[in-house]
């Protein structure tokens, strides 16, 4: 088997790097993961619930601690504490809140499909900027 040092540069395999490194992309990244499970998880309970405010507020709290972790370790690689956590379920809720208001106001002339994803829209937005500036403003620089 021949060595790395035999082959030349231009035939060498390319190393990806799968894992982004500023703040705004390991966000994405990670949220990306959460808000499929999240989503997904949704759009299922709605179908067997048939109440996409239900379904939403469900799918919502399930994912909460998960996305915590994510976000804490991975997005503002930042150590989990108690006083994290309640800043972040704080904004969390407030973000709910917002992601709720946009649901329920777009279900009056909107398909659910199209309102839960107004409403996620909303609360990936808020929530950035709020884990952002309240939750880890330390860790983000």
């Amino acid at each position: 088997m021949p060595s790395w040092r035999a082959i030349p540069d231009n035939c060498r395999p390319i190393q990806l790097r799968i894992a982004p490194t500023n703040l705004p992309l390991r966000y994405t990244f990670a949220g990306a993961i959460n808000t499929i499970l999240g989503f997904t998880l949704i759009i299922g309970l709605q179908i067997l619930l048939k109440n996409p405010v239900i379904a939403n507020s469900i799918g919502f709290a399930l994912s909460a601690l998960t996305s915590f972790t994510i976000h804490c370790r991975y997005s503002f690689k930042a150590n989990p504490s108690i006083d994290k956590l309640l800043r972040y379920l704080l904004v969390l809720a407030t973000c709910y809140l917002l992601n709720l208001m946009t649901l329920v106001i777009t279900l009056i002339f909107a398909p659910s499909l199209i309102a839960q994803l107004a409403a996620l829209t909303i609360f990936i937005t808020s929530n950035y900027y709020g884990q952002k500036s309240f939750v880890f403003s330390q860790e983000s620089g």
